[in-house]
C-alpha cells in the first residue's frame, strides 16, 4: 500500500465513526499539550542554569535554632555582617529579604512586593540594574543614605 492509499483509508475510517475520531484526536491533543507544558516548566526551573555569573557557586545560608523545628530562618543583618567579615570560605556574601512596601505618588498609594538587599547584592550576582546604578558601599551602613 502506498502513502496515498493509507491516507484515503484513514479518511474513510474517520468518516465512519466521527465521535470516536474526535475523542481520540482530543485525547492526543491534551496529551501533547500537557507534555509540552510540563517539559517547559522543568526545562526553565531545573535544566537551565541560573542567569547569574558563577551560578553553580551560589549558596543560601539560613539560621536554625538548636532543638527547634528546623524551619528555614532568616539571619539578622548584624549577624550577616559578622559572618561576611569573618568568612574565609566565601569570596563574597550578600543579603536579601522579601518585604512589602507602600509607594505613594501624589494622592495614590500602591503596595509593592519587593526585596531589601545589601549594597553588594547586584554586584555579587553580576547583574546590572535596568535603570540607574547599583548601590554603593556607604549606602549599606547604618545611618547611610536610603536609596532605591
Amino acid at each position: 500500500m502506498g502513502t496515498m492509499q493509507n491516507l484515503v483509508q484513514a479518511a474513510r475510517a474517520l468518516r465512519k465513526s466521527p465521535g470516536f475520531s474526535l475523542l481520540v484526536i482530543g485525547i492526543l491533543a491534551l496529551g501533547i499539550g500537557a507534555n509540552t507544558a510540563i517539559f517547559t516548566v522543568i526545562n526553565a526551573a531545573l535544566l537551565r542554569p541560573l542567569p547569574y555569573r558563577d551560578a553553580s557557586a551560589l549558596v543560601s545560608a539560613s539560621a536554625f535554632e538548636r532543638g527547634g523545628d528546623n524551619t528555614n530562618g532568616c539571619l539578622s543583618y548584624p549577624r550577616f555582617e559578622m559572618l561576611a567579615e569573618r568568612s574565609r570560605t566565601f569570596s563574597a556574601m550578600a543579603a536579601f529579604t522579601n518585604e512589602t512596601f507602600t509607594f505613594a505618588n501624589g494622592g495614590e498609594a500602591l503596595e509593592l512586593q519587593a526585596a531589601r538587599v545589601s549594597w553588594n547584592f547586584f554586584d555579587l550576582l553580576g547583574v546590572k540594574p535596568a535603570l540607574g546604578r547599583s548601590f554603593l558601599a556607604g549606602e549599606g551602613k547604618a545611618g547611610g543614605r536610603q536609596v532605591v
